[in-house]
């Protein structure tokens, strides 16, 4: 007898749990896949952004070096121009105070 009861009592929570969830199920578990689809649209869109983030970055780099080496050259080449220059203007230095050979 007292174990009809509490079978009855229990049974009578699983029904209003079952209602309860079903209760849930319908008016919150639509909301909630429509935040969830939100949110998979805007991780979607951040991952974008970071592929984009990351492909300028590397352009960037990839250009900064490009630059850094034309710069290096330039600098090579401005430093030889220099060396012919001195060495031209030693020379016309070298002929002026002496005489030349005979």
């Amino acid at each position: 007898m007292q174990q009809d009861i509490i079978l009855r009592q229990i049974m009578s929570q699983v029904a209003n749990v079952k209602k309860d969830m079903i209760i849930m199920k319908t008016s919150k578990f639509p909301s909630f896949k429509a935040e969830n689809e939100k949110m998979k649209l805007e991780l979607y869109q951040l991952k974008q952004v970071m592929d984009e983030v990351i492909k300028i970055r590397t352009d960037t780099k990839l250009d900064f070096n490009v630059e850094k080496s034309r710069i290096k050259e330039l600098y090579s080449l401005n430093k030889r121009k220099l060396l012919v220059m001195r060495t031209e203007i030693v020379i016309l230095h070298l002929s002026k105070i002496r005489p030349p050979f005979r």
